[in-house]
């Protein structure tokens, strides 16, 4: 047992001894002036600035981890819909600011009034408006006079409006 002992000592020794030759060697053939690379808790000689002029002369940019990279169709994409939002947006103001007037007079039936409505595009069916007057029973209830809507109203604020007494 102890010459199979010896015999795997030497040559575990062997192997280390031939690993760590092998290493210097590897080394002396690199040249003067190359140094180890820096082990964990040393500083590293290049700055940021070194660094990026480096791979600027390669080709390379360096980016932020994190920070986000676009190509130029997600640019596009991105510019289209933020300008769409924009306009829809603008439209709404608009559209809220904007004021209808709508007249009652005695003349007026249900119908010319949902026709009136639908023109002035505050309902976007004659019939619609028509249905709910009907469900409610309010088509006698109308009431004369004027009435301005700010921006476009509910259905129901509408009927609301014209079918109480101002």
């Amino acid at each position: 047992m102890s010459d199979k002992k010896r015999f795997l000592y030497g040559l575990g020794w062997g192997i280390i001894g031939t690993a760590l030759i092998m290493q210097l060697l590897t080394f002396a053939q690199e040249g003067p002036g190359k140094t180890l690379p820096p082990q964990p808790g040393e500083a590293a000689q290049d700055t940021v600035e070194v660094v990026k002029e480096k791979a600027s002369a390669h080709g390379y940019e360096l980016v932020k981890k994190g920070e986000k990279l676009y190509t130029q169709e997600e640019v596009a994409k991105l510019q289209q819909t933020a300008a769409e939002e924009a306009a829809k947006k603008a439209a709404a103001e608009q559209q809220q600011e904007m004021k209808t007037a709508l007249i009652i007079t005695e003349q007026s039936s249900a119908t010319s009034i949902a026709d009136a409505l639908t023109k002035l595009g505050l309902v976007s069916s004659r019939n619609q408006f028509l249905t709910a007057l009907a469900e409610q029973q309010l088509n006698q209830k109308l009431q004369i006079g004027t009435y301005v809507f700010v921006g476009k109203p509910e259905l129901a604020e509408i009927i609301t409006r014209i079918t109480i007494k101002p």
